[in-house]
């Protein structure tokens, strides 16, 4: 059995010393042993115990102290129900306090009613059999009308949690929101399930027939595994049961207008108790219902009719709006030639792009990627600025992660987090002047809005003072003078007037945006008139879409109509303003100057909703930073020609290397190329390192036998003057010996040559080895220092090669090291031959030896010739501590070219990590983003080489070297990785500006039909999603800047009849862009509702103030 205690948890009381832990160890509380949690929650938990006696009984501790108000009310709960006797009611046999805590004992069910479903499924049936169902409720209700008859209560939980088996009879459980219905005044916010409660229990009203709705809930669920309201938080499932329409198609249809009864808004019209409900089910014969798919619904749009399926006559159904009786049909918009205006002569206006909301905020991060991808850093335009708002501080921590590209800056992003109730609690009296008590008491602990809109202005009002406020800097910013000039010098185009475009996009099907869009427009008007601009324009772009698996889809279209329609009102009527934030009244002034709708489609998977999103940010691109404004622009200016309000829409298609993606892989790859040159690329792996250390060491004098004449002449230096000495003294010490001579004139020239504990004649050994050791360590510091001069020359020239440098390094530490091994050997041949000498030298130590007349000769001549190997030895010996020190001083340059390798395999990493690939579905037999980039990518190596030079250029050589930078670790992560990124950059855009349509189509052999066929899915493309609700539009065609004249405007005109202007004003784009103007708002709105009939239900309850008498949805309609 499980026993959920709250839906939502929390813990009333600061101390619960009866709390898990504790339990765990005490096993007896009051005489009863306990023996398994069978149930926990925020307000306690239920114990499986042995009671004395040996019963089992169901131990429940509630937290928090006894004298607390949770606890205060469950015991005064218990206390009216222990009276309580009824066959389908639980037990309570026991109510005590044990160590300040509340402890409830009950007789022990075998399980609950959410258990024995779950076994039901398991079994892969939908829900428990409608007879089982019936005969379980039936008990049920006849608790619940005992309660309420006979003492005025009802139960306000009632779930699947709180109906207990016991044997074959269900038996209502778990009194904690018991309340006596002549008590007066109730809260029941604390601990009621929202997904059971009936609607007044969220105004706290609680009825007879309260207990009748949740009854109607768990019935639903209990058969088919669905409730009637699919919420997910609190707060949309208060919305849903307040104002929603329940979705019964899931039961059998004879139930539905049963269930339906049961669960009216209005308790007055359900039935009269519960009793009669289960009643009403059990004597209602059961019906199948034929379920009928979208896809078997046949649509003829000609005569706005649908066929249904399954009759031989096709039965003619007019579509209607929630029984409005209206039928809505659609007309394509009307194309237009274009405006009259000169692009070419465009100059640069003031840009800021406000978002609200997490869809919104994710087309201002593209933006600024789009942006960075075209000409470096946003803050090097500093007359554009975007701000994205949101209550999602998470979300906004996501778009602002370092090392993510397009990421915004903290001073980019606006946190406006709604409050928990009880802060406003205490703004009441100010609050409750436009808000309903029931929103603030329906805060969501996500502290977000949830997808309601009166909870999107109450987070805008709480925080108006600070989006002012960085509203105002914002303004500042992009109007200085200076700026403008900066950004137009950027865009190598003339700065305009100082009359800033404002862009205000928003999702209007969330609760965010929608919620508090209107007010932004009016404050965004409040603070430019306030500043003295004249001549600004405001645009509010306004977007709809559904994705799979997102929010509620009536709630999402419900909240656009409800959106829709106050703007409609503010149009009409003028805004009214709201004094408790300081926002005054505007007359005859609509919200925006140009109000944009895009619907970006329904059911989207997200890749769709993805590139529709790029679709958006590449139109706000062209609207503020490219030459295509001056079209835009001229288009928007023929609508203050028209006498009525009504909407304006655009579409877009773009193909080309300089779009988002395909521009971020070509920058990718030319950096990475740049990275793989220095780490080596094709001009290391012609280096012939063998050849380079040949000619190092011949210079340098490095060879052995070079090495070796080099250290005897500085030795013969050292012992200028002393090797005469060192022979006379050696041929006394022989003649003076009369025994074996031997080792006396070993001894005797360790001591000369520095060999450990040997005797040392007047000190001479031991200062001959350190003057000797001093020069060879100065010897070898030198020759060191050429060769990493070499080396260093590798990577610090314009020319970096790590490569090279790293081979090179390599094979001059290996021949070094193999020098030191070949000397070694010839030391300890050398060292053999030394005691062949030296036993030449025994005959002179017998006296009859020296009487001979050729003694003088051979003793002189032994003698010299053991001297001489000894020197000889002690040169090989010194040569080979001269190998060491040079290979110990390139080891530490091997050290270092290392690291930089490391450092640099790690920033190639980066640039090569590609972002996933988005499976947007294909309309061309061929692929042209792939047929621009690969005419691109043949000139790699030249694009390389010039982002190779332009990094030297503004970083490098800032720095001094490439060792200098490398060397920095700071430099390292940020500056060089962002200097290879934005030269790259601008490397491509300069190439991509150049791209020609028609010199690709020659050189790719692609023939007209390919050609056609791409311009017809182009078009496709981008026709506006609302295409079919009426209006104009005009075509504009955006060429990169450098490409000349082209025939795509030309094929436009004469094989598909659409004027165009064309514009040569993007980065590498091929852009088709319809302007749609003059788009009826009704006809947009009965498209919506199409979609979700039952949106209605639900428009008029979700109103963001209700101090204003709204305009009514027949009105817009």
């Amino acid at each position: 059995m499980v026993i959920e205690l709250c839906l939502e948890r929390r813990n009333f009381g600061k101390g619960n010393p009866l709390k898990s832990e504790r339990l765990e160890s005490q096993r007896d509380i009051l005489g009863y042993t306990l023996q398994d949690r069978i149930g926990t929650g925020g307000f306690g938990e239920v114990w499986s115990a042995v009671a004395p006696g040996g019963l089992s009984k169901a131990l429940k501790i509630i937290y928090g102290f006894h004298d607390e108000k949770r606890a205060q009310s469950e015991l005064k709960a218990l206390d009216r129900v222990k009276a309580l006797r009824h066959p389908f009611l639980l037990s309570l046999e026991r109510i005590e306090v044990f160590e300040g805590q509340l402890v409830v004992v009950s007789e022990l069910a075998d399980k609950s009613l959410a258990e024995a479903f779950d076994e039901y499924t398991a079994k892969g049936q939908l829900g428990i059999p409608r007879a089982s169902v019936l005969r379980y409720l039936r008990g049920v209700a006849e608790a619940l009308d005992y309660m309420r008859e006979e003492h005025s209560l009802q139960h306000l939980d009632i779930k699947p949690e709180n109906l207990l088996l016991v044997g074959d009879h269900v038996k209502v459980a778990d009194f904690g929101l018991i309340k006596d219905l002549e008590a007066g005044s109730h809260s029941l916010m604390s601990g009621m399930t929202p997904a059971y409660a009936a609607p007044e229990l969220f105004d706290g009203c609680p009825g007879m027939h309260s207990d009748q709705y949740s009854l109607a809930i768990v019935y639903q669920e209990m058969l088919t595994g669905t409730r009637p309201f699919p919420g997910n938080t609190p707060a949309q499932l208060a919305a849903q049961h307040l104002h929603g329409k329940p979705n019964l198609r899931q039961l059998p249809k004879g139930d539905q207008p049963i269930v339906a009864k049961a669960l009216s808004k209005d308790p007055t019209l359900r039935y009269s108790n519960c009793r009669d409900f289960i009643n009403e089910l059990v004597n209602k014969k059961r019906t199948v219902k034929k379920s009928i798919r979208r896809s078997d619904i046949h649509l003829d749009v000609d005569s706005n009719t649908m066929t249904l399926p399954g009759s031989n006559n096709s039965q003619q159904v007019t579509p209607t709006l929630s029984g409005m009786g209206l039928p809505y049909k659609g007309t394509a918009l009307k194309s237009l030639g274009p405006p009259d205006c000169n692009p070419q002569q465009a100059t640069l206006r003031p840009t800021l792009v406000v978002t609200i909301g997490a869809t919104a905020n994710r087309i201002a991060h593209k933006l600024k990627k789009q942006i960075g991808c075209r000409h470096g850093d946003l803050a090097d335009l500093p007359s554009t600025e975007i701000l994205a708002i949101d209550t999602d501080r998470q979300a906004l921590n996501e778009l602002c992660a370092i090392g993510v590209s397009g990421a915004l800056g903290v001073s980019e992003v606006i946190d406006v987090p709604l409050r928990k109730p009880e802060v406003y609690r205490d703004r009441t009296h100010s609050l409750l002047s436009w808000l309903g008590r029931r929103w603030i008491y329906n805060v969501p602990r996500s502290l977000q809005t949830e997808g309601l809109r009166p909870l999107g202005r109450l987070a805008f009002a709480d925080h108006f003072d600070m989006i002012c406020n960085r509203i105002q800097e914002s303004l500042r910013k992009i109007m200085a003078v200076e700026n403008l000039a900066k950004s137009a010098d950027k865009l190598n185009m003339d700065p305009g007037e100082l009359s800033p475009r404002v862009f205000l996009v928003t999702s209007i099907s969330g609760g965010v945006g929608s919620g508090m869009a209107l007010d932004l427009a009016y404050t965004l008007r409040l603070l430019m008139n306030e500043n003295n601009i004249a001549s600004s324009t405001l645009s509010g772009i306004l977007l709809h879409s559904t994705c799979k698996q997102k929010r509620d889809p009536t709630l999402s279209t419900a909240n656009s109509i409800s959106f829709l329609t106050e703007m409609r009102h503010f149009v009409e009527g003028g805004f009214t303003g709201d004094p408790t934030i300081g926002l005054p009244d505007f007359e005859n002034e609509p919200p925006f100057d140009f109000t944009y709708f895009n619907d970006l489609g329904h059911d989207l998977r997200a890749s769709e909703f993805n590139h529709n999103l790029d679709q958006v940010a590449e139109y706000l691109y062209l609207s503020s930073t490219s030459r295509c404004a001056e079209f835009l622009d001229k288009c928007r200016d023929i609508e203050s020609e028209f006498d009525h309000f009504s909407l304006r829409t655009f579409g877009m298609s773009s193909t080309g290397p300089g779009n988002s993606k395909t521009g971020q892989d070509a920058v990718g790859r030319v950096a990475s190329g740049l990275v793989s040159r220095w780490l080596g690329g094709d001009r290391g792996r012609q280096f012939n390192a063998n050849e380079f250390v040949d000619r190092q060491m011949k210079l340098a004098g490095l060879g052995e036998s070079q090495l070796v004449e080099r250290i005897s002449v500085v030795a013969k230096e050292v012992f200028e003057g002393k090797i005469e000495t060192i022979v006379s003294d050696a041929k006394e010490i022989v003649l003076a010996t009369s025994v074996d001579s031997r080792v006396t004139i070993q001894e005797f020239l360790d001591g000369v040559f520095g060999v450990a504990d040997a005797i040392n004649a007047e000190g001479m050994g031991l200062e001959v080895c350190h003057e000797m050791q001093e020069l060879t360590q100065q010897m070898a510091g030198k020759d060191a220092e050429l060769l990493q001069a070499e080396i260093y020359k590798m990577v610090s020239s314009q020319e970096l090669n790590i490569f090279k440098a790293q081979q090179a390094i390599d094979c001059l530490l290996a021949r070094l090291d193999g020098i030191q091994v070949k000397l070694k050997q010839s030391i300890r041949k050398h060292r053999a031959d030394l005691g062949i000498k030296l036993n030449e030298l025994r005959p002179f130590s017998d006296e009859r030896a020296r009487s001979s007349q050729e003694f003088e000769l051979r003793f002189d001549r032994a003698v010299s010739a053991y001297c001489d190997a000894r020197c000889t030895e002690f040169y090989r010996r010194f040569t080979t501590s001269y190998y060491r020190t040079v290979a110990r001083e390139l080891e530490s340059t091997r050290e270092m070219i290392n690291k930089f390798r490391i450092k640099l395999e790690k920033i190639q990493v980066d640039f090569e990590s590609i972002e996933e690939v988005e499976e947007v579905e294909k309309t061309d037999d061929f692929n042209m983003n792939q047929i621009f980039s690969e005419s691109i990518n043949r000139d790699l190596d030249q694009q390389i080489l010039k982002t190779e030079l332009q990094v030297y250029q503004s970083l490098i050589r800032d720095w001094g070297d490439y060792v200098s930078v490398f060397n920095d670790a700071s430099l390292m992560r940020n500056q060089l990785p962002q200097q290879i990124r934005s030269s790259a950059q601008r490397v491509l855009t300069n190439a991509y500006k150049k791209v020609s349509l028609d010199d690709v189509v020659q050189k790719e052999n692609i023939g007209p039909e390919q050609l056609v066929k791409w311009v017809k899915d182009r078009i496709r493309e981008a026709r506006p999603e609302v295409d079919d609700c009426g209006g104009t539009c005009r075509l504009m065609v955006g060429m990169p800047v450098l490409s000349g004249e082209s025939m795509l405007p030309r094929i436009l005109e004469n094989k598909f009849k659409l004027k165009n202007c064309a514009v040569n004003g993007t980065q590498g784009n091929f852009v088709l862009c319809f302007e749609g103007e003059d788009v009826p708002l009704a006809n947009v709105a009965f498209r919506l509702l199409e979609s979700q009939p039952d949106a209605p239900e639900l428009v008029k309850r979700i109103n963001t103030r209700n101090d204003i008498d709204w305009s009514t949805l027949d009105e817009l309609l």
